[in-house]
């Protein structure tokens, strides 16, 4: 019964998304969209989404919440090195996750991987920032 009533609505001509200037887009042609875009990105993928307060914004948020991929939103003028570092966690949190289905050993050697990864980053980070000091 529940999802009768979703695909009605999703599937629907009504208007989903409107902006300032009265352009309309439905249901129908939003989900349609979201079929061009299940091609490309697989279900539960993480995407960052640097983004802007545009009305395209969130209709592709529609498109990937449609195919139950997981948008991570970011302002579009985000630092590059904040961006980076995002991608690190982010990139070992998911090498936890996959490890973790081998057991227990796995999970704690990708724990102490990522610890010492962290160590060795911060260190030459913190000898740059020293140095770009020094020389200024």
């Amino acid at each position: 019964m529940r999802t009768v009533i979703r695909d009605e609505v999703l599937l629907s001509d009504n208007t989903a998304i409107a902006d300032d200037q009265g352009n309309k887009r439905s249901y129908r042609e939003l989900s349609e969209g979201a079929e061009d875009l299940r091609l490309c990105v697989e279900k539960r993928s993480l995407l960052f989404l640097l983004c802007d307060h545009q009305t395209e914004t969130a209709e592709f948020i529609y498109e990937i919440l449609y195919i139950h991929a997981v948008p991570l939103l970011l302002p579009g003028e985000i630092d590059e090195e904040l961006l980076e570092q995002l991608m690190q966690t982010a990139v070992q949190y998911i090498d936890t996750a996959m490890v973790g289905t081998l057991g227990t050993q796995a999970t704690a050697a990708v724990g102490a991987t990522s610890t010492v990864n962290w160590l060795i980053g911060s260190s030459i980070s913190a000898l740059g920032v020293g140095f770009l000091s020094f020389i200024a």
